[in-house]
């Protein structure tokens, strides 16, 4: 997406070079690339949704379950059993 659709996209209004900057910035980190179209700057993530899931999933086994996968399941489904207690 374009730094104009950025803007548009956020829940609060932020300017242009505000936004040209971070977006800047998260590519110099990894996280973006851009290629140009018509005179424009589009910018993609480098990595899915679902690559930031999965890793985000070890950080927290390796963080606080010891590496274990079968603990990070348990706090799921006790997480998801006290949002259907919320309902």
């Amino acid at each position: 997406m374009t730094a104009v659709a950025v803007r548009k996209a956020l829940p609060r209004p932020l300017k242009d070079p505000t936004i040209r900057t971070v977006l800047r910035r998260l590519e110099e980190k990894g996280y973006l690339r851009h290629v140009v179209e018509a005179g424009a700057f589009i910018y993609h993530a480098v990595e899915t949704r679902e690559e930031i899931a999965v890793k985000a999933v070890k950080e927290i086994a390796d963080q606080f379950c010891g590496g274990s996968l079968e603990a990070v399941m348990n706090l799921i489904k006790a997480a998801a059993k006290t949002r259907l207690k919320a309902r």
